[in-house]
């Protein structure tokens, strides 16, 4: 079924412990060390001299090997399908509007410590869009690391962010994709409730009776359109963080599948809270109503309280 992982703190946690280890490799196994190999949080040691060729070379093999390692798990979608239909970035103090892919390759030669054409090193080092550290650290993303920026909210550049946490690709694509999931089982969820309080005066089962034919064909045509929009989304309108993107045929399933199983206990809902009210209104006619058991002559009020007190008194000699 072509349904991919909507679960955006999983897809996080993968990217870490595949990062993890692949730090601690290159630490461990290939003698190598904080400058060479990184930090998870994408800080890195200073180097005299600013060699950062190994950095430079670690880092993009890392990407490389995590990009193959993704598009192998997730098969019908690859990576770079991330950036499909992505809101362009509208909040920065640049003189344009970048596209999702514009921000992801200035994340990728921040992170990576790219020194050709545009010079990451020298502007970490001049806190050009960044903190500027000063120490022992050379802040090239503001110690954000590829998972985070992908897989949740970061800063990793001021100029590019207007130093706001903006959301990241992956976190905005699946976020977009849940979205249509979310309104399609919505729709027909709440739609199909219909049939089960229209029957609740007769208290039986909603396939009991036949609805009519114009419930039946405005039930059908609204989910076919509810379910084209599910499948299609709006390709990423209106903005970034409330996108609706489509969530495809095997979502589409799942949301008509789980429509269907929860719509039967709605009726054992139904019976429960008609007994229930039922219960309550006859205790509620047995106790607090009129009395009429014979003639109409013969009706008499209900005694209160008070009434009772005020006939006792009267009784005391």
């Amino acid at each position: 079924m072509d349904a991919e992982n909507l679960c955006v703190g999983c897809l996080k946690d993968d990217c870490e412990n595949f990062f993890t280890q692949k730090i601690q490799d290159c630490t461990g196994v290939d003698n190598g060390n904080a400058t060479t190999c990184g930090e998870l949080d994408g800080s890195v040691m200073r180097v005299s001299g600013d060699n950062y060729a190994e950095l430079n070379a670690n880092r993009e093999k890392f990407v490389s090997q995590y990009i193959d390692e993704f598009n192998k798990k997730t098969k019908s979608k690859k990576f770079m399908d991330i950036f499909t239909d992505l809101a362009d970035n509208h909040i920065n103090d640049l003189n344009h509007n970048p596209s999702a892919k514009e921000v992801y390759d200035q994340f990728f030669l921040q992170y990576t410590a790219n020194t050709k054409g545009y010079n990451t090193v020298e502007a970490a080092k001049t806190g050009e869009g960044v903190s500027f550290v000063g120490h022992s650290y050379l802040p090239l993303t503001n110690g954000v690391g590829f998972c985070d920026f992908v897989w949740d909210y970061s800063n990793f550049n001021q100029t590019w962010t207007k130093n706001n946490k903006m959301i990241g690709p992956g976190m905005q694509k699946k976020d977009a994709i849940l979205r249509s999931l979310i309104y399609t089982q919505v729709s027909i969820s709440g739609q199909a409730l219909i049939f089960v309080t229209r029957t609740a005066g007769i208290n039986t089962w909603f396939f009991a009776e036949k609805p009519c034919n114009l419930l039946l064909i405005a039930f059908v045509f609204a989910q076919i359109v509810a379910s084209i929009i599910g499948y299609y989304g709006f390709a990423g309108y209106p903005s970034d963080r409330v996108a609706v993107i489509g969530c495809g045929g095997g979502y589409l399933v799942i949301a008509w599948l789980w429509a269907i199983v929860w719509h039967f206990p709605l009726d054992l809902i139904k019976f429960a809270v008609n007994y229930v009210l039922n219960t309550n209104t006859y205790q509620s006619t047995a106790f607090n109503s009129r009395i009429n058991a014979g003639h109409p002559s013969m009706s008499h009020a209900r005694v209160t309280q008070q009434a009772r007190s005020v006939r006792a008194s009267r009784t005391v000699a």
